[in-house]
């Protein structure tokens, strides 16, 4: 098997408002539909910083075996004024992970990651996948750790 190589990109913190904007869309086939807007954010690498550009939704599908489904989109500003279109999916739950160990518990949120721009600077970001992990980062707020996929 092929070993599985990453380099870190950025810490990405996500600041939600004091009060609860969620809006569900309403039960479906597949369970609830929730979109959920944070309220602000920014990040950190070594090859880029910045901050995010509002609004910056989370599409989320609440499945009734207590998984939920992310598609979160949003812009990131670059500190020098770039660009850049992310896209993010994953899952979060707090469930067992049978034979590959145990999450019970604890928040296991796990997200892949792509980009689009069209900064020369940062275009290297086009050809890249990035994995992304959660974890907590203060009150209301969200921290996650991208890795490019190398």
């Amino acid at each position: 098997m092929a070993d599985l190589r990453s380099a870190p990109l950025f810490e990405l913190t996500v600041r939600f408002g004091e009060a609860d904007e969620s809006r569900s869309v309403g039960q479906g086939g597949r369970g609830e539909r929730v979109i959920a807007p944070a309220a602000s954010g920014s990040f950190e690498g070594e090859h880029l910083r910045g901050v995010v550009v509002p609004p910056w939704p989370d599409y989320i599908l609440r499945r009734p075996d207590g998984v939920s489904e992310h598609e979160i989109r949003a812009v990131l500003q670059t500190d020098d004024g770039a660009l850049i279109y992310m896209q993010y999916e994953g899952i979060g739950h707090r469930q067992d992970l049978g034979p590959l160990g145990s999450a019970e518990g604890a928040l296991y949120f796990r997200t892949v990651a792509r980009f689009e721009t069209e900064a020369a600077r940062y275009a290297w970001l086009n050809r890249v996948i990035a994995v992304a992990v959660s974890h907590p980062a203060g009150p209301r707020q969200l921290g996650w750790s991208f890795h490019a996929i190398l």
